[in-house]
């Protein structure tokens, strides 16, 4: 029993002990977070008219001529650890684009589960996403095609928290 009584142990019995109480409540706060993530999976330009073929090569798409187009993939993910609730969002996720580009389709192209059930509407500058349930890990990609050269794309939500 003396060794227990050597200062060496008795600091390292102390050590043990404090660990023991802070990594749970490090755990506890590092897991209980939710995070939705928005990845850029694509932004690239699919149509581009040299200056000096303007006037002779038309391109349309559903009867609008097309001069620059780009398609853009963005992902979003909950890479929390809690799900996000459709009552965490004051209102739906918006992406805009620049006032020198216009949406003209958005699909959802891939969702994770199956059973998710994204809805999306979108207008000439902008696409909403509409507050869903989404389990740590669901996630879903919308690919996005849009008239103009800029590739500007904001997000805007109304979570508590942060977005990645």
């Amino acid at each position: 029993m003396g060794i227990l009584r050597d200062p060496i142990w008795t600091f390292i019995a102390c050590c043990i002990g404090v660990f023991s109480v802070f990594i749970p409540i490090l755990a506890t706060v590092l897991m209980g977070k939710k995070r939705l993530v928005c990845e850029v999976l694509n932004n690239s330009t699919i149509i581009t008219i040299a200056e000096d073929v303007k006037q002779r090569l038309q391109i349309t798409i559903d009867g609008q001529s097309i001069v620059n187009a780009r398609l853009i993939s963005l992902k979003f993910t909950n890479t929390g650890f809690l799900p996000i609730k459709e009552s965490d969002f004051a209102e739906s996720v918006q992406v805009i684009f620049s006032t020198l580009s216009e949406v003209l389709e958005a699909n959802i192209i891939e969702i994770s589960p199956k059973s998710l059930n994204p809805i999306i509407d979108f207008s000439k500058s902008q696409i909403s996403i509409k507050p869903i349930m989404l389990n740590r890990n669901d996630y879903f990609i919308i690919k996005i095609l849009v008239k103009g050269d800029s590739p500007d794309v904001v997000i805007k939500d109304s979570l508590p928290y942060k977005y990645g």
